[in-house]
């Protein structure tokens, strides 16, 4: 009897380890975790009041496995380069920044590619905080934190500090990094192709 509690208990603690190479969806689905290595997949250009701005090399995200990892796991990504992702319908969307090692700019997109919000200096390993699209999204893109104020995407714009979902405001809990959305008062939209 004790030999049968004893395989259990092995055969329960393999069973609940999930190793550090591998994801799990929103469906409980484990996946092996994605090559973290840039790999170019488009091209992506943004607008500001119809002039170019910036260009960059992206990434896409637009499966459940690819939109799941995102930029987790990720020293460093280099200010020419960014993740768009593709959701297949529009909706609201908030994006956490578990597992991300830089901090970033979330740019949330409407259908129509035009800018919706940015979520700026976002804290690496954040888990909530993290301001949520203002609208319903379908693109979203991520870069390094502080190149939509670089790029001018943000002039003419109101700022705000971010109310987690609790509603406490994140300043008067963690001194270390507000999380600020920008809701966006001139036209900015991107064109982008696949390679």
């Amino acid at each position: 009897m004790r030999l049968f509690f004893v395989v259990l208990g092995i055969s329960s603690l393999l069973l609940g380890c999930t190793p550090a190479h591998q994801v799990v969806d929103q469906e409980g689905q484990t996946n092996a975790l994605l090559s973290t290595e840039f790999k170019q997949e488009g091209q992506l250009t943004l607008f500001v009041a119809e002039q170019a701005v910036q260009t960059l090399a992206i990434e896409i995200a637009d499966n459940t496995p690819q939109i799941m990892q995102g930029l987790m796991h990720r020293d460093s990504l280099s200010e020419d380069r960014g993740m768009l992702f593709i959701y297949p319908d529009s909706g609201p969307r908030q994006f956490w920044m578990k597992n991300t090692r830089i901090s970033l700019d979330i740019l949330y997109f409407d259908e129509n590619q035009r800018l919706l919000n940015i979520a700026q200096d976002t804290e690496p390993f954040a888990l909530t905080g993290i301001p949520a699209s203002e609208g319903d999204a379908m693109y979203i893109l991520e870069i390094n934190a502080g190149l939509s104020e670089k790029w001018g995407l943000l002039s003419n714009t109101d700022s705000s500090t971010s109310i987690n979902q609790t509603g406490i405001n994140q300043a008067s809990i963690n001194q270390t990094s507000i999380n600020r959305t920008t809701t966006i008062s001139h036209p900015v939209r991107f064109e982008f192709t696949r390679q």
